[in-house]
């Protein structure tokens, strides 16, 4: 693992350029066009969007890609909030780590969830791959760079962002163990 860092770390030392600031902004941008396409549309755009493997096998190559941007939630509210709050733990994360790592980070949880994707035709005809995973791991990075930053829960309860990260990360256990 620590070759791994090295090597990330010397990439974006000899890349400097490289990477999308404000990458979160562009993400939570597009999603929210994706989510108001889909009101007047009837849901066509996010069916457009979707990862579906039989379609990605056919060429439309886009949808290993567009899954990123399809809204989580049909409520406007719950979309305004959560995307808030992954605008501000994105942007907080790049701050920490530099434009051209988050990037990396991005990118790379994104593409290895198309490859667990595909490794996951193993047991299943049909994964299901949304931006959900992508937005978890998100947070458990937030959680890892600061632990002691306040998150109320439902505005009103204050928690410690290392105690959402244990509880999601022992939720995930059970719920990978059943």
């Amino acid at each position: 693992m620590k070759k791994l860092c090295d090597a990330v770390d010397r990439f974006c030392l000899t890349h400097p350029r490289f990477g999308i600031p404000n990458l979160m902004r562009y993400v939570v941008f597009i999603t929210a066009a994706v989510f108001f396409l889909d009101m007047f549309s009837h849901n066509a755009a996010s069916t457009m969007l979707v990862f579906n493997m039989e379609l990605v096998k056919q060429g439309e190559l886009w949808r290993l890609v567009t899954w990123l941007f399809i809204p989580d939630d049909s409520n406007l509210l719950w979309l305004v909030i959560s995307l808030l709050f992954y605008y501000s733990i994105g942007t907080s994360i790049e701050n920490y780590i530099g434009t051209a790592k988050f990037t990396v980070f991005y990118l790379m949880g994104a593409v290895l969830t198309v490859i667990f994707a595909f490794v996951s035709l193993l047991w299943t005809q049909n994964p299901l791959v949304h931006n959900g995973y992508l937005n978890n791991l998100l947070f458990l990075a937030f959680a890892t760079l600061y632990p002691a930053a306040t998150i109320r829960v439902q505005f009103i309860l204050p928690i410690q962002a290392k105690w959402l990260a244990i509880l999601y990360a022992v939720l995930a256990g059970v719920s990978f163990l059943q």
